[in-house]
């Protein structure tokens, strides 16, 4: 038994070596990593084969999403509208942590994304989340431009104002945003929500006896059943020690 596993574990290895092998002959042989053909595009694959595994990846891609499983180990289930597991996701961030990027690997990088940003900023989508529609005239869509706003608040912002300083820097007494209403404290939005909050408050106790008691004060007329606790009072037998 164990001479047998011993022996497949030499093979998986073998196979291994040779794959690598053959992988690195023919890249340095300007030929296709996958088919063998000649490859003049700088890559490891040639065009036809980089499709190919193109389509093969999104499909793999979708096949995983529909059964709910990470697209990168096909074996751990997902949460949420996270597309891989927890354990792959820790696997990717230590190897990006311990990795050093060679200067031809930088510049590789910035100019895809400078392709990106180029190509996305004609079809007019949004160069932040390259999903939406950007806003006319604008690079960004507006949950974008509204997130870029709120970094640069805080960047040239002081993290930490007190609330009685706040208006001095032109933000909202409750939740930090820039007023957009004159004379007022607080913006637009706070001042709906607060707004809504003194209308679905019922009235306490202490104010509705404070009108009963003062109504006369406040040029309130009384209802018939104190007008008429009024005259029982008066008309009392023993009302004349009150009325003294």
């Amino acid at each position: 038994m164990s001479e047998a596993i011993n022996s497949s574990d030499n093979g998986r290895m073998a196979a291994y070596t040779n794959g690598k092998r053959r992988y690195w002959e023919r890249k340095n042989s300007h030929l296709c990593t996958l088919c063998g053909k000649a490859n003049d595009t700088g890559g490891a694959c040639c065009p036809e084969c980089r499709a190919k595994e193109s389509e093969r990846g999104r499909k793999n891609r979708q096949f995983y999403a529909e059964l709910g499983l990470c697209h990168k180990c096909g074996k751990n289930r997902i949460f949420g509208s996270e597309k891989r597991c927890p354990e792959c996701r820790a696997k990717v961030s230590a190897y990006e942590a311990g990795r050093i990027r060679t200067d031809r690997e930088r510049e590789k990088d910035s100019s895809r994304r400078r392709r990106r940003y180029q190509e996305s900023r004609e079809q007019g989508i949004c160069v932040g989340c390259y999903k939406l529609k950007a806003v006319p005239g604008k690079t960004r869509c507006g949950i974008c431009a509204e997130k870029e706003r709120r970094r640069e608040r805080q960047r040239y912002v002081p993290a930490a104002i007190p609330r009685a300083e706040r208006n001095l820097y032109g933000l909202c007494h409750t939740c930090s945003n820039r007023l957009d209403m004159d004379g007022m404290k607080i913006c637009s939005k706070c001042y709906a929500d607060l707004k809504k909050t003194r209308e679905a408050k019922a009235p306490s106790h202490w104010r509705r006896d404070n009108r009963m008691t003062f109504r006369s004060r406040q040029g309130y007329s009384c209802d018939p059943l104190t007008e008429n606790a009024k005259r029982i009072f008066r008309t009392a037998p023993y009302a004349g020690a009150f009325m003294k």
